[in-house]
């Protein structure tokens, strides 16, 4: 019955990267296809040996199989995913990307490749900028319990039904014990189908951050910059007068880096010129 009633719904289900083989486990392909202009995708996605999803009878019924893996980050914070990414040496779309897909009726999902890597990964009518390694930045947004919808309140039939019309449903565990919660950059932790949520509003709304990857550039030449400019005037005048142009120099790089994240949606790290522009300061003092 479960079966019968994915296969007559636009239905995703999820796909997890692994190490390890799983014990029994069929050929998975994925549902959408991929079309690639200027290059191999192959060459520039994050890659796992291996792929953990539901039963092969389920998965045949479904419309759509979408990634639920992030990559490992040193903080334990997620702040990206990748967009594509290989199980077994095949190329699948995240969670949120095959559900705009298949919600959006589209079977093909466009790759844009140039020398360096992926450009744009683009759904019609959505087009997405992502780095060489088919990864978008997540733009999140304060989480909401209006959103949240309990199973027993849908198994008991106590729910608008209207609720979920032409939605994107996500159905996952939030509960702390099943260990589905993730650091997210606002401070907060989220179970892990909310990050998806997220990607799907960012694909809509076409608000995803971006990461420029030339910014290691910009970044390194204005460290360079306004840290011989703070070396010099601690240098050339008074202690008590030269704190006053360290703290300027802080509150530039501060505001320069806010004003990209608000006027352009771009990520310019700020704590590495901090960190110099505070060494060549406590230098010229000494």
């Amino acid at each position: 019955r479960f079966r019968k009633k994915l296969d007559s719904s636009n239905s995703v289900l999820a796909v997890l990267g692994s190490t390890v083989s799983s014990k029994g486990s069929y050929e998975r392909s994925a549902k959408a296809k991929f079309l690639t202009k200027g290059g191999d995708p192959e060459n520039f996605t994050y890659a796992f040996p291996y792929s953990i999803g539901s039963l092969e009878q389920l998965e045949k019924s479904v419309k759509g199989l979408g990634s639920i893996s992030f990559l490992d980050q040193s903080d334990g914070v997620i702040r990206s995913l990748p967009l594509i990414i290989r199980f077994n040496k095949k190329l699948y779309p995240t969670m949120g990307l095959e559900m705009v897909r298949v919600g959006s009726k589209q079977k093909n999902l466009f790759l844009e490749l140039d020398e360096v890597g992926i450009k744009k990964v683009s759904v019609r009518p959505h087009k997405i900028s992502t780095d060489a390694n088919g990864i978008i930045w997540i733009r999140y947004k304060k989480s909401q319990k209006s959103q949240y919808i309990s199973a027993s309140t849908v198994f008991d039939g106590k729910f608008d039904e209207g609720i979920f019309k032409d939605k994107y449903v996500l159905i996952g565990a939030s509960a702390q014990g099943l260990f589905d919660l993730v650091k997210t950059p606002l401070g907060i932790t989220m179970p892990g189908v909310e990050v998806h949520a997220n990607v799907i509003e960012n694909i809509l709304d076409n608000s995803y951050l971006i990461r420029n990857p030339n910014i290691y550039l910009f970044e390194l030449l204005f460290s360079i910059i306004i840290a011989l400019i703070t070396f010099y005037y601690s240098q050339t005048i008074k202690p008590k007068y030269s704190l006053t142009i360290f703290c300027g120099s802080i509150i530039s790089v501060i505001l320069i880096g806010f004003g990209f994240f608000l006027l352009r949606s771009e990520l310019v790290d700020i704590s590495y010129p901090i960190f110099v522009v505070t060494v060549v300061f406590l230098t010229g003092l000494y």
